[in-house]
């Protein structure tokens, strides 16, 4: 039977409905609304539980609000679902899908978790009105144990309901917007004005940015009562501290983050999350009570920290939080202001491209050289050659590529002590000061070179070259703008003979490097062209007279200058790798001529003197390998002279190389001794085997007490060591006799032999022994 009558029944419903209306226009709160409308219909009727469900997307249905405290548990366990599961075929399920209300009897073999949850709730029908809250599936369910609990009133009546709910739902969520977006609204305007306070400071004071910064911070620490602040940048894992108010006596040290989230700050910490993006964050602990947010400066991340030691702080508020990260929005906007400044001062004297200093730093740097009277400055301008072609083929990204690397290879290629200025886009600047014209000379060459090497961009080789023009104070000009006409002067002269060139103002000092410049572009077909010689100097034992080694010397026949020494040209391949080249050349020939003249019935030892680059060349073992493997030669036959100063550059790596060519089979002479800084604790570690006495020590003996005292004292040191002691540039018959007389092994000098061809010492060494003077020099010292 129905528990009303009609008329009853529509009374009640009615006042529900008012009721409901009631609730709904003064509740502000939605979860305490659903659940009070769930009170409501359920008062006074046969609805044993009312309950008010969403759907999730998972095709669960979560239950919000019930009358009883139990059931939301109970409906939670039974699993209710709105999609096509075996969980979602009652009346919930299909109330959802269909969007009409639903009423079933409770009843699902299936089911007996439900059946069960039925049985304990007293429930055998079920009423689900689905309905929409803004933009979320919701349903009113109402189950009760009557059958006829469920009329066509009840149903238009639960209808009306929900859509009063809906709208109520919706009125509250939206004031919940509005007041959101009004607090926004209020904490934006907070932080406009701030900002526009601190900005006005900064723009008065833009010299004062930290003192700014520190200020803010102990305002922080003021208005939060806490006991300090600091400004701390983030570098990996690591923190440093920037500004500190407050802090310790002792100061905190840069600590680790550690993964644990904090950082040790002799006591303090501060939260961090593991991402490495610092999160506003709070703690309560033994340790102190602290609150944060990070920040963004140019430079990169920081954090912003507040704290006491010990727990005194029973919570933070929304509004402190608001206020930290305010105060990290000032301080935001007031280091990049002064980081702005910073760049604008930078850029006004550097190039923004490459970081060099800019033209107008390159005028004061010039003006300021020049009024420093008494020393010379050279300046050197270095222009691309159609630089414009070169954007139009390939584009300006493609220009500032190759302008990069431009400065990198010029900024190698100029050494140290010379200036680098980016002087237009197309060109560099180079002052160079107190350096003989031979220095800028050499500048100038490795410039051009640099430039001559192939550049790769965007997958593409691109060949450019650079003109170059020098001028010289005070000989050209002694003010600023005349030394700077003066040079572009001889940049015009340079580009007018071609791509690649350089030119002095000064003519004179054109035409003097011009023929070196000439005879160093011809030096690079003088191998091709078979122009080189070897030349060997005979060295003779100075108790038998015998020819026991030559010191071979390298000669340049050139076809219009004649025979040219080694140090006419030694010089410009030095200069470049070409030294290498010569120098396997030169060791193939010696160790050809060393062969030959066995196979003839003479060992003769044939020395050769090698270059500093020719020493420290890491394929230099290799190329002296091949030239004995292919000559043929035995290893002993060959002799290799390195300088003193050459050796003592790099003790170790020197005793290093002069071991390999010990474990080669080759005799190794420390040239020119006496003449450096040798140590005789370096000394004794080098494999040598013969000590040579350099000639200006030969010079005036046996007169020259000085020299003599020298003399015998490179002698004794030989024998200490256990090595041949040599003697060079020997002149005449009575150092000869003084020489032999000390201890000395062999000699060489002109008074011997000067250098000869190889066919011709052949013929010398037939006939030295017969030699006049020779025979007079070995008479008196048998006599001796």
């Amino acid at each position: 039977m129905r528990l009303h009558s009609e008329p009853e029944g529509v009374r009640d419903d009615l006042a529900l409905i008012h009721a409901t209306g009631r609730i709904l226009a003064g509740e502000r709160d939605e979860a305490a609304l659903l659940q009070h409308v769930c009170a409501l219909v359920a008062h006074g009727r046969a609805y044993r539980t009312v309950l008010i469900g969403i759907a999730q997307d998972d095709g669960r249905v979560k239950a919000v609000a019930s009358n009883r405290e139990d059931a939301l548990a109970l409906f939670e366990g039974a699993d209710i679902r709105w999609d096509e599961a075996p969980e979602g075929q009652g009346a919930v399920g299909h109330a959802l899908r269909s969007g009409e209300p639903v009423v079933r009897r409770i009843a699902d073999a299936s089911l007996p978790r439900w059946n069960q949850i039925a049985s304990e709730l007293g429930i055998t029908h079920a009423l689900a009105v689905p309905f929409r809250l803004v933009r979320e599936r919701a349903v009113l369910v109402a189950y009760s144990g009557e059958p006829e609990a469920f009329g066509e009133t009840q149903i238009e009546t639960l209808r009306e309901l929900t859509a009063q709910i809906a709208q109520a739902v919706e009125n509250i969520r939206m004031r919940e917007a509005l007041e959101a977006e009004r607090d926004r609204a209020n904490h934006a305007e907070q932080r406009l004005s701030a900002l526009w306070k601190i900005g006005s400071r900064v723009r008065a004071r833009p010299g004062a940015a930290e003192e700014i910064a520190r200020e803010i911070v102990s305002e922080g620490v003021h208005q939060l009562g806490m006991e300090f602040g600091y400004v701390a940048s983030i570098d990996g894992r690591r923190m440093r501290f920037d500004i500190i108010n407050g802090a310790p006596a002792a100061g905190p040290d840069h600590g680790p983050i550690v993964e644990a989230a904090t950082v040790d700050l002799t006591g303090t910490y501060a939260e961090r999350v593991v991402d490495e993006r610092l999160s506003v964050a709070f703690r309560h602990g033994r340790e102190g009570d602290f609150i944060g947010t990070p920040f963004y400066v140019a430079e990169g991340l920081r954090v912003l920290c507040f704290g006491v030691h010990g727990a005194r702080v029973d919570r933070f508020t929304d509004q402190d939080i608001r206020y930290v990260e305010l105060l990290a929005s000032v301080l935001s906007q007031t280091l990049d202001h002064a980081d702005v400044q910073k760049r604008m001062e930078y850029l006004q004297q550097h190039d923004p491209l490459t970081g060099l200093h800019n033209r107008d730093h390159f005028n004061a740097r010039l003006a300021t050289l020049l009024a420093a009277r008494g020393q010379h400055v050279a300046l050197v301008l270095v222009d691309t050659d159609k630089y414009q072609q070169l954007l139009d083929e390939h584009g300006p990204e493609s220009g500032d590529e190759i302008m990069l690397e431009l400065a990198a290879r010029i900024t190698h290629a100029k050494g140290p002590s010379a200036e680098l200025f980016r002087y237009r886009a197309d060109s560099f600047a180079i002052v160079v000061t107190d350096r003989r014209p031979e220095e800028v000379h050499f500048l100038a060459e490795r410039c051009i070179a640099a430039v001559r090497m192939p550049f790769r961009v965007s997958g593409a080789e691109i060949e450019i070259s650079a003109s170059i023009g020098i001028a010289i104070a005070p000989s050209d000009s002694d003010d600023p703008a005349g030394l700077t006409v003066a040079a572009a002067t001889a940049l015009r002269r340079a580009k007018r003979a071609g791509h690649g060139q350089f030119r002095y103002y000064n003519e004179l000092l054109d035409e003097r490097f011009g023929r070196r410049r000439l005879l160093a572009e011809e030096l690079h077909t003088a191998l091709r062209h078979d122009e080189l010689r070897l030349y060997f100097q005979p060295i003779v034992h100075l108790r038998s007279g015998k020819a026991v080694a030559a010191e071979g010397l390298l000669r340049w026949h050139h076809p219009r200058r004649g025979i040219l020494g080694a140090t006419e040209f030694v010089g410009l391949a030095e200069e470049s790798t070409l030294i290498n080249e010569i120098g396997s050349w030169v060791f193939l020939q010696a160790a050809r001529q060393a062969k030959a003249w066995k196979d003839e019935g003479r060992e003769i030892v044939i020395a050769i003197n090698l270059s500093a680059r020719q020493f420290n060349d890491p394929t230099l073992l290799e190329a002296v390998e091949h030239a004995l493997r292919v000559s043929g030669s035995p290893p002993e036959l060959i002799e290799f002279e390195v300088t003193e100063s050459i050796a003592m550059r790099d003790p170790a790596a020197a005793a290093y190389t002069m071991g390999c060519f010990r474990d080669l089979g080759l005799r190794i002479a420390l040239d020119d001794f006496g003449t450096g800084h040798s140590s005789l604790a370096y000394l004794r570690n080098f494999p040598i085997d013969i000590i040579k006495l350099d000639q200006s020590f030969v010079a005036g003996l046996p007169q020259d007490q000085i020299n003599v005292g020298i003399a015998r004292a490179v002698a004794e040191l030989a024998r200490t060591l256990g090595c041949e002691v040599r003697a060079e540039g020997v002149e005449g018959p009575q150092q000869a006799e003084f020489l032999r007389s000390i201890g000395v092994d062999s000699a060489q000098g002109f008074w011997i032999a000067p250098a000869l061809m190889p066919g011709a010492l052949s013929h010398w060494v037939s006939a030295w022994p017969a030699h006049s003077a020779w025979r007079e020099a070995s008479a008196s010292i048998s006599a001796t």
